[in-house]
């Protein structure tokens, strides 16, 4: 999966429609995102996890919830602090276009102010300027990109080479994670468990 094009609006402090082309040439194939503390390199991040999956960070979840506030499509998007905005729609929109088997896909999830966070999902091949949506599209997401994955691959990430120093057993967790053998472990224990409660 490589990800080819990322437009976020009202995720936030992306209000407007905002565009990120990512890096794809042979050539020159990294895209890097820089900025200050708080300008929004994370919620970048935040932002294509949501549209592929409909979820958010840990962090961004334990951050919201510690301050009181209940996690909805309301508080992940952008709030007119000075009044400058004549009228704020409370959706949230984000789309990631990604390449995938030879085939380039278009995921979209909107959001709106009724506290759903999930939102709508939409997911498509696209083929020239067609687009042929899936009738399933959450199960075909979650066969190329599966969550327990995604969430390492978006964040758990960040701390692999903390986690060497930070206590016994610690770095063979991340390389577990790192391989997916921390989601297929997981995935052993809920059958395991669904046996137990079926028998």
């Amino acid at each position: 999966m490589k990800l080819l094009k990322l437009t976020i609006a009202g995720f936030g402090p992306f209000y407007e429609s905002n565009v990120i082309d990512f890096a794809h040439d042979l050539k020159k194939h990294i895209t890097i995102i820089h900025g200050e503390n708080g300008s929004g390199k994370t919620t970048v991040l935040n932002a294509i996890l949501w549209c592929l999956t409909g979820e958010v960070s840990p962090s961004m979840r334990n951050d919201l919830e510690s301050s009181g506030k209940k996690l909805t499509a309301q508080n992940l998007a952008f709030k007119d602090i000075d009044g400058c905005m004549n009228k704020l729609e409370e959706r949230m929109e984000v789309t990631v276009e990604f390449l995938f088997k030879k085939s380039v896909y278009v995921a979209k999830r909107e959001g709106g102010g009724a506290g759903n966070l999930e939102g709508q999902f939409y997911l498509a091949i696209k083929n020239s300027n067609i687009q042929d949506p899936f009738t399933d599209p959450t199960g075909v997401m979650r066969r190329i990109f599966p969550y327990g994955v995604a969430r390492y691959f978006m964040f758990d990430g960040e701390g692999f080479a903390k986690s060497a120093t930070s206590g016994e057993g610690s770095f063979l967790s991340s390389v577990k994670n790192l391989l997916g053998f921390g989601f297929a472990e997981d995935s052993i224990q809920r059958l395991a468990r669904i046996r137990k409660h079926l028998n």
